[in-house]
């Protein structure tokens, strides 16, 4: 699990971080705590969804934390992870999935090919 083999990275145990907590954590915006809790998160919740709403309603600083989740839950699943109701019921939902539309493909376009193998 990526959470886990991070976590060990720097030294910290996510598994047991999880299994020993009382419940969710709610932290503030320092590293020390929010990384942990970012990791924390990730761990104890693979679905997008559900993981999304416990951080945010974990309170503390979830904001960047929920972020950045987020963003992690998409390199991991891609927009097909998410409830279709997460999408397409933002406000400027539209706007919004056309931007990134256009950002993934300005950097598709950017991006030099492959080198053959």
């Amino acid at each position: 699990d990526a959470a886990v083999r991070c976590g060990s990275r720097v030294g910290l145990d996510v598994a047991r971080m999880v299994e020993t907590s009382r419940g969710d954590p709610m932290v503030a915006c320092y590293l020390r705590s929010s990384f942990p809790a970012l990791l924390h998160f990730a761990y104890k919740y693979p679905d997008p969804t559900e993981g999304l709403l416990a951080s945010a309603n974990a309170g503390g600083e979830n904001v960047a934390r929920s972020t950045l989740l987020g963003a992690l839950y998409g390199a991991s699943t891609g927009v097909k992870g998410f409830r279709e109701d997460l999408v397409t019921g933002l406000h400027d939902g539209a706007a919004i999935t056309l931007e990134v539309d256009n950002f993934m493909a300005a950097t598709a376009a950017a991006r030099p090919p492959a080198p053959e193998l």
